[in-house]
C-alpha cells in the first residue's frame, strides 16, 4: 500500500511546509511552530513519494505529565497531505520514527496527544490511552497515548 514511499530526516522548513496546511489551515504560519522544534535531540521524519513530500512526523524531548518514567520523546505534528491519507504513511512514518527513537537507547518511552479521528491508527500501532479525552481549543477532542520503550 505504502511502495515507493521513503521515509528520512528532514529539515523544519520542510515540516511547515506539510504540518501548516494540514494541521493550522487557515491559521498564521507560525501557530505550526512546537516548542522544542530546533532541541538538538528533535528529530523530523518526512515521507516521500518519489520527489514530493507528502508527510512529516517529529519527536521532541517532552516528559508526559501522566507518566512517572523520566525520559519521554512526544510524537508531534503527525500530518499526511489529503491526496495521501490512508495508504499507510502515517503507519510508516510511526514505526520508522519509533525504531530511530529505540535506537537511540536513551527514551524509556514516546507518547503523543492524538486527534480522536485518528486514535484507531495509534492503536494499530501498540499504543496505549491514557487518561481521558480532553478538548485542545480551536483543534478538537485528543486523547494521550503512549508506548514504552
Amino acid at each position: 500500500m505504502n511502495e515507493g514511499i521513503e521515509i528520512k530526516c528532514i529539515s523544519l522548513e520542510q515540516v511547515y511546509i506539510v504540518r501548516h496546511p494540514v494541521l493550522r489551515p487557515n491559521r498564521p504560519f507560525s501557530s505550526c511552530f512546537f516548542d522544542k522544534d530546533t532541541h538538538s535531540k528533535a528529530v523530523h521524519l518526512g515521507a516521500f513519494n518519489g520527489q514530493q513530500l507528502v508527510g512529516v512526523l517529529s519527536a521532541l524531548p517532552n516528559l508526559c505529565s501522566h507518566l512517572e518514567l523520566q525520559k519521554g520523546m512526544q510524537f508531534r505534528g503527525m500530518a499526511v497531505l489529503e491526496n495521501h491519507r490512508n495508504k499507510g504513511i502515517g503507519t510508516l512514518l510511526i514505526e520508522r520514527l519509533t525504531d530511530h527513537i529505540e535506537a537511540q537507547r536513551e527514551w524509556d518511552y514516546f507518547w503523543l496527544n492524538a486527534r480522536i479521528q485518528a486514535i484507531s491508527l495509534y492503536l494499530r500501532v501498540g499504543m496505549i490511552p491514557l487518561g481521558a479525552p480532553f478538548d485542545i481549543p480551536k483543534i478538537g477532542l485528543h486523547q494521550c497515548v503512549y508506548k514504552n520503550l
